[in-house]
């Protein structure tokens, strides 16, 4: 009888060892269809909306994802999965960010709810050049409209000369951010209302433009209060580019090529010259794909880069320019 009782506790020991086991491995299984499920939501984003979709083998590009990760045991391997997609399709310019990861990315704010907004350094030069140095900035609607006005606010601190020979625009080192804001912030500057051209997916073009402080591309808007003329509104603007001048930096500085008596100086651009549309989740992964393409003032794709009117090394340019300015 005794060992009967014995045999029955150990028979109840093994059985709940194995139901044990049989549920890690349930839960093991259901962990990686989970993450394989994660990498083709994202996949098929991309897939369906990428510009480039039609000039691709996806089945290919899918068989080499799967082939270098055969099973996706965590988000990191979505990370990669998703990353090296990109690398396939040689896109440098769209992006995965998954939330619970750390990441060093220009939109990582977003997930930890975390940004100071730049600083604008704006003076008068050469005794008569206005001078402004914008870097990119990439937040949400309500605190790009915030540098928006910040970069408004340095034009006219700036316009309080009475008599400016000419503006520098200095986008070196400027990586972008949400389309629209630096553009806006400068619109006192513009002289054209069309400040640049996007070829959509579907071979749409689209304009963007600049009326009475409202920027407009498609269904997008946005509008900056308190807009004023300037006094040195027609004055000669230069804009400074460098290698490390990329996405919507290129854009600005693409935009100035639609005024006239504006020129680039400095050194061919970065060619991340795509628009990106942004995906977010509840979990507040983002992804950003590239869904429309960037255009001169003839309609031409700018797939290498912004080309400067006058090349010269990124620490030559702003005495490059300002003599530009004042030989004229």
């Amino acid at each position: 009888m005794f060992l009967l009782k014995k045999c029955s506790k150990v028979l109840k020991t093994v059985c709940f060892f194995i139901l044990i086991v049989i549920f890690a491995s349930c839960l093991k299984q259901n962990s990686k269809y989970f993450f394989k499920k994660s990498f083709y939501v994202f996949y098929n984003i991309i897939k369906e909306n990428h510009i480039e979709k039609d000039n691709f083998d996806w089945s290919k590009i899918e068989k080499k994802v799967t082939d270098s990760i055969p099973v996706f045991k965590t988000n990191i391997d979505v990370t990669k999965a998703i990353n090296y997609v990109f690398y396939l399709i040689e896109d440098e310019h769209s992006f995965f960010l998954y939330a619970k990861r750390k990441s060093k990315h220009k939109l990582n704010f977003l997930i930890n709810d975390s940004i100071v907004i730049p600083k604008i350094t704006h003076k008068v030069i050469r005794d008569d050049i206005g001078y402004m140095k914008i870097l990119g900035f990439a937040a949400n609607d309500s605190l790009s409209l915030l540098y928006s006005r910040k970069i408004q606010k340095a034009i006219h601190y700036l316009d309080k000369n009475k008599d400016l020979s000419g503006w520098i625009i200095d986008l070196r080192n400027n990586k972008g951010g949400l389309a629209g804001t630096i553009s806006l912030g400068l619109s006192d500057l513009y002289k054209d209302s069309i400040i640049g051209y996007s070829l959509e997916i579907n071979g749409n073009y689209l304009e963007h433009k600049l009326i009475k402080g409202v920027y407009s591309y498609g269904n997008q808007k946005l509008k900056l209060i308190d807009k004023n003329e300037l006094k040195n509104k027609n004055k000669p603007i230069v804009v400074l580019v460098n290698q490390n001048t990329a996405s919507m930096g290129e854009f600005v500085a693409e935009s100035f090529k639609f005024q006239e008596g504006s020129i680039i100086i400095g050194e061919k651009t970065a060619g991340l010259t795509t628009n990106l549309k942004l995906y977010s989740f509840s979990d507040k992964t983002l992804l950003g794909v590239a869904t429309s393409y960037m255009l001169n003032k003839n309609r031409e794709k700018l797939k290498d880069g912004v080309t400067p009117d006058i090349s010269c090394l990124s620490k030559e340019s702003l005495k490059v320019a300002s003599d530009w300015i004042k030989n004229r």
